[in-house]
């Protein structure tokens, strides 16, 4: 392990999106978790870490890190996002809720290894849950454990995914205030056409339309349900929906699938999250890891920040482990020792 790189640890990795996203010969990735072994297939067909199947639920910090032959030294920086919808303030929160102990043994871990930065990600509504309880009780539980912390819901779209995918995005700082990364492609999203192989268009030009995912049919959500594939994609769900003509129309209530109107395919699935078209997909439900996944893309941006963070925490951890006199008295006893005599005195 090289002792001067920065080393992460990827909770719930899954098909590997964060892992693959860190593009900087600096990181490295030391081991990624999870419990979807299919996903895991995939992960260590594509990222250079092990990736092991583990419930951290179920263990102790001190039992994962002896599972991954790491100490705590060896960590800069956990990422990954529980599902905390079971994890609130509120009075009737079910303390049996098994969503609750995923996230408090998430930062139980965190607690333990004290790494330098954290990131979480989480489905937008995770705000609004319990009339804003939920977010709340992360708040409470990342201050309790010594973080600065900020959050926002970020759209893939900003960062070059092409697909509207809006996900609420925490980065946790050991002691400087963590910033956001700004949008890179806030005016000039990448529309679906690009990542399609050529049949994005009719005959005579006409941009083919995209439904929602919405299983067998082709339900009729509002104004919205239909998009020309001159736009991003909708959030990708892992059950993914089909291109179809420009000319077609839906009945009022739903349309049955067809041959014509063709199913993406798993690559074009895995461009719209922005995976590289010579990443190895293992084991099964690919379109459902997929769907899954943090976008690499999206990753990428959340990670340019690493470097400057991690300084940053590090002269924080100097100046606290030194122990500077105070200002004023230091000045004191400076005059005092060359004879002087301070007024007042």
């Amino acid at each position: 392990m090289d002792k001067q790189s920065t080393k992460v640890l990827d909770l719930f990795c899954g098909a590997g999106g964060f892992s693959v996203g860190i593009d900087d010969d600096t990181i490295e990735v030391i081991a990624g978790i999870d419990i979807n072994e299919s996903a895991l297939e995939t992960y260590r067909a594509n990222i250079d870490a092990p990736g092991y199947n583990i419930d951290i639920a179920e263990t102790t910090p001190e039992e994962l890190l002896q599972q991954i032959g790491a100490d705590t030294e060896d960590i800069d920086i956990v990422t990954g996002g529980p599902p905390c919808q079971g994890f609130s303030l509120a009075g009737d929160r079910d303390p049996d809720d098994p969503r609750n102990k995923l996230v408090d043994s998430y930062f139980d871990l965190i607690a333990h290894i004290e790494p330098s930065l954290f990131y979480m990600e989480n489905v937008k509504g995770l705000l609004s849950m319990d009339d804003g309880e939920v977010i709340r009780g992360l708040e409470q539980r990342i201050e309790d454990i010594g973080y600065e912390y900020d959050y926002s819901v970020l759209n893939a779209a900003d960062y070059g995914v092409p697909q509207t995918r809006e996900r609420l995005i925490l980065i946790g700082s050991k002691h400087v205030l963590p910033t956001l990364p700004d949008p890179t492609h806030d005016d000039d999203w990448v529309p679906l056409r690009t990542v399609l192989d050529g049949t994005g268009e009719t005959a005579d030009g006409k941009s083919y339309l995209v439904t929602s995912p919405s299983g067998d049919s082709y339900q009729v959500h509002g104004r919205d349900s239909f998009r020309t594939t001159d736009a991003p994609a909708y959030t990708h769900t892992g059950r993914y929906s089909r291109l179809i003509p420009p000319e077609f129309v839906p009945h009022d209530d739903a349309t049955p699938a067809t041959a014509q109107h063709r199913r993406l395919t798993k690559r074009e699935s895995a461009r719209i999250q922005s995976f590289p078209d010579d990443y190895e997909w293992r084991g099964n439900g690919i379109m459902r890891q997929q769907g899954n996944a943090m976008p690499p893309r999206l990753a990428n941006a959340i990670s340019s920040s690493i470097a400057i963070l991690k300084y940053n925490n590090l002269k924080a951890d100097l100046r606290e482990s030194r122990s500077y006199p105070n200002v004023e008295t230091h000045r004191q006893t400076k005059l005092t020792d060359h004879g002087f005599v301070l007024a007042g005195d």
